[in-house]
């Protein structure tokens, strides 16, 4: 899938842990209680002299030592380095690898939880365990992460803790280690056709075809994906090789599609700005999946435009800018036909994505048509959007409950 998360790729280098607090370790909750139970032990002993109760006062001190002294000791000449893939997908999730390494021969460290310290609600990394590391050993664990918005993330720090051996005391280590990442729009589903009848490419599909015009010549051939034409599948391939394996179908015009975001900013249609970008995200992947030549114009804090090309290079850019496009912050949006960078080809089809049924969406328009062949409005919300378009799951229930350190 276009944008999903590839192998992860190493950060720079290990990262010493640090201690958070001062001395390094504070009282838990429970640490507190215990010491309160031992505090009325001891003023009990005394007062009634009795040599049970300043036994089990003197246990408490002992445990309470040893607990001060072990969480001290613990988690100390201890490295760590944190593995991320470049880019994510909205909605999916990843995997987040940590590599502990401790530098000590003797002993051990036990009970460590390593977590990520964020700052902005738009990630969640779920918690790692590691139940023991001892002498010079290295050890991973990795824990799934999802994305929450699309655009450029960051993870800033990584915070390592252990409460062993009694989870009296607690002692936080932390490891600067930013790193950044891209997180690109989720895409939605294509229900039914969406381009100008200029467009005539055919690639099939089990609905009405992004592309639906009589081809002209085969393409080439492919395995099947869920959501083909059926009608298309090469039967005596597919015998052959044990797969379903579809004919893809082209003809020589329409082979240039341009996406045009009207994305005024407006508190009140957030969500409608966000169904746009992932709309535009799936027509772009879906079109260059088909060979086309794909560009996009936009307007942000500048001009974001991606003159027409066709492959996966093409895929990335055209991700990449939808995933850092911001609401336009003010203007006419026909201005972006003026700002225009290329000259497009009279063949080309566009399609106009838009939150707003308004006289300055329909300048925008005829504008529009006045430079490419054939152009089609979508307006977000509205009905011929909700019957081209059906938006992405949103993410799964466990990131909305999930706690960062």
């Amino acid at each position: 899938m276009p944008g999903s998360a590839r192998t992860p790729s190493e950060t720079a280098g290990w990262q010493p842990l640090k201690p958070v607090f001062p001395g390094g370790i504070r009282i838990r909750v429970a640490g507190g209680l215990f010491l309160l139970v031992t505090a009325l032990l001891g003023v009990a002993s005394l007062t009634s002299e009795s040599n049970l109760l300043f036994l089990m006062f003197c246990l408490c001190v002992s445990g309470i030592a040893f607990s001060v002294y072990s969480t001290w000791r613990a988690a100390r000449n201890l490295a760590i380095r944190r593995l991320v893939p470049d880019k994510v997908v909205v909605g999916q999730p990843f995997p987040v690898r940590y590599e502990l390494r401790r530098g000590r021969r003797l002993g051990g460290d036990f009970a460590l939880e390593v977590r990520e310290r964020l700052k902005r609600g738009r990630l969640r990394v779920a918690a790692g365990f590691v139940p023991v590391i001892s002498g010079r050993q290295t050890v991973a664990v990795e824990v799934p992460a999802l994305a929450l918005a699309r655009g450029r993330l960051i993870l800033d720090q990584i915070r390592v803790s252990t409460s062993f051996p009694f989870g009296l005391f607690n002692k936080v280590m932390h490891a600067a280690a930013a790193r950044g990442m891209v997180a690109y729009p989720a895409l939605g589903r294509l229900r039914q056709e969406v381009l100008p009848e200029a467009a005539t490419h055919e690639m099939g599909s089990a609905q009405t075809s992004l592309f639906r015009r009589n081809p002209d010549e085969l393409y080439g051939l492919r395995e099947y994906r869920h959501g083909d034409n059926p009608q298309w599948i090469h039967w005596r391939r597919s015998a052959r090789t044990g797969d379903l394996v579809i004919r893809e179908m082209v003809s020589p015009r329409g082979r240039e599609l341009l996406v045009v975001l009207d994305h005024r900013r407006d508190a009140d249609r957030q969500q409608f700005l966000e169904d746009l970008v992932s709309c535009a995200a799936t027509l772009a992947c879906r079109a260059i999946d088909r060979e086309m030549r794909v560009g996009l114009l936009g307007l942000s804090e500048e001009v974001a435009a991606v003159a027409p090309a066709a492959g996966k290079r093409q895929r990335d850019r055209l991700l990449l800018e939808l995933a850092t496009l911001s609401g336009q912050p003010g203007g006419s949006p026909a201005d972006l036909i003026d700002r225009w960078p290329w000259s497009p080809s009279r063949e080309a089809s566009a399609i106009l994505l838009t939150c707003f049924d308004d006289a300055a969406s329909d300048a925008l328009l005829g504008r529009l048509r006045r430079r490419v062949g054939s152009v089609r409005m979508l307006v977000a919300g509205g009905e011929q959007f909700k019957a081209a378009f059906e938006p992405p799951h949103p993410p799964p229930r466990w990131a909305s409950g999930e706690r960062n350190g």
